[in-house]
């Protein structure tokens, strides 16, 4: 007995300080004119979307998190694959959108509707068989998958699970701007929109970023954002990225010329104090970065019930000195809510800045870490996540050609680095923050801590 309580204790101890590893890796088929990746949020499953010539062998490869295929799945040679794949692993199911291969005799889009299909990941096996209308296009599932945002040509809205629609987007009691609802002569404008991870709301966002407004599942409208022309959504600045708590949101702009920044948050035809910084020099240039708290307000454990600016940072170059640096640039963002604390990371010339914030806006740590990065990495995209953080950082290097990743804590230490040949590098972290996956053009790399 007192030998299994010392095996048990060694387990846990090695369990607790366990290395990041190699778990498994899937071969993408080369035979595939493309591909895409679909990871369910926990990364317990992973989603390969193969495309080919012959329309018959496109297909649906769902992987476990050590990469082993589970299931494959083809809507055949008369209907098409869309790159809607939803997958939960607490379920077990997948979710995938199919069309007709059949044109309209117009030359529209087909005269059959799409149907979003539930299939059994460890099968392959259909569950569930929904008929949406013709001109919907995209599906866009919320994390649990009880809520989803149908994209359509002429009707964007939110329905449930099983089809029931909850709220028309284009057709709210209080009018969304033109082409934040969708449909119609404006289709082509229409904004992103970003849906909270657990349902209740989404955020419809202005494609210059400066303008954001809240919506809930029954059509109403709670809050909105709005930061000043001094706020330009460039070419490189990251999209507003939600918390997977769906309690924050991350706004992240580059600077343009103006006098002054100035943010405003108002509730619904009620306007707030605006909140200002300092008057900027005409010539400056720089980022910025905005945290809103999402509150429940309603006390029914979803957020959206009020909108307010936590904290907010502004970077700029110092032009009075004609030796300084280029123009700071702002590249990818990072978000964790940790609950007590929230972590906000940001890429920035060469460097990672590191806030932990807490719910008031109290800015408790403030760090900058320098990843020790191959000379010619391009970098597109940071994930943090887990408590204490880990923040996974994937890179692509173009001499040598090569796709790669570190994994560092939060005060610079690096806990993991791995590169292989290859381009078109990818990368995701669960939720947990204990696992992780690189796709590079020729396979799908699934790493652990346990």
């Amino acid at each position: 007995m007192v030998g299994c309580w010392v095996l048990a204790l060694l387990s846990a101890a090695m369990s607790a300080d366990a290395a990041w590893h190699l778990v498994g890796t899937h071969q993408v088929d080369p035979g595939s004119l493309s591909n895409g990746v679909r990871v369910a949020s926990d990364l317990q499953l992973v989603a390969l979307v193969e495309y080919y010539k012959d329309h018959s062998r496109t297909r649906v490869v769902v992987l476990s998190a050590s990469g082993d295929i589970l299931s494959t799945f083809s809507p055949g040679a008369e209907r098409g694959l869309g790159g809607t794949v939803w997958l939960n692993a607490e379920r077990g199911q997948a979710r995938v959108l199919v069309f007709s291969n059949k044109r309209a005799p117009d030359g529209g889009p087909s005269l059959v509707p799409p149907h979003l299909l539930t299939l059994e990941v460890k099968t392959g096996k259909t569950l569930h068989d929904l008929a949406l209308e013709r001109l919907d296009f995209a599906v866009q599932p919320t994390r649990d998958g009880r809520e989803m945002v149908i994209y359509s040509h002429n009707d964007r809205r939110i329905v449930t699970e099983d089809g029931k629609v909850l709220c028309h987007l284009g057709a709210l009691d209080d009018p969304l701007p033109k082409g934040a609802g969708g449909g119609g002569p404006e289709a082509a404008e229409d904004w992103p929109l970003l849906p909270a991870p657990q349902g209740g709301y989404l955020l419809t966002i202005a494609p210059n970023g400066k303008d954001i407004y809240q919506v809930t599942s029954k059509g109403d409208r709670y809050w909105e954002l709005h930061l000043s022309d001094l706020f330009a959504m460039g070419q490189f600045a990251p999209v507003p990225q939600m918390a997977e708590s769906g309690r924050y949101l991350l706004v992240g702009n580059t600077v343009t010329t103006a006098r002054a920044a100035q943010f405003s948050l108002a509730p619904k035809k009620r306007e707030w104090p605006n909140v200002y910084f300092n008057s900027l020099p005409l010539s400056a240039k720089g980022w910025s970065l905005t945290l809103v708290g999402i509150q429940d307000e309603a006390g029914s454990g979803v957020p959206g019930g009020k909108g307010r600016i936590v904290w907010g940072t502004l970077r700029l170059q110092d032009h009075a000195d004609p030796l300084a640096p280029a123009p700071y640039t702002l590249g990818p963002v990072a978000l964790e809510d940790r609950l007590s604390l929230v972590t906000v990371a940001a890429w920035e010339s060469g460097g990672i800045w590191l806030w932990d914030i807490t719910p008031k806006g109290r800015v408790q740590n403030t760090g900058r870490i320098t990843p020790n990065l191959p000379p010619t990495s391009v970098l597109n995209e940071m994930h943090l996540a887990g408590d204490p953080p880990v923040l996974l950082v994937p890179y692509e290097s173009r001499e040598p050609k090569e796709v790669g990743a570190l994994w560092l804590s939060t005060d610079g230490k690096e806990l993991f680095r791995w590169s292989t040949p290859g381009t078109d590098c990818e990368g995701y972290l669960s939720t947990d923050g204990h696992r992780a996956m690189i796709r590079s053009h020729t396979a799908v790399h699934m790493f652990t801590d346990e």
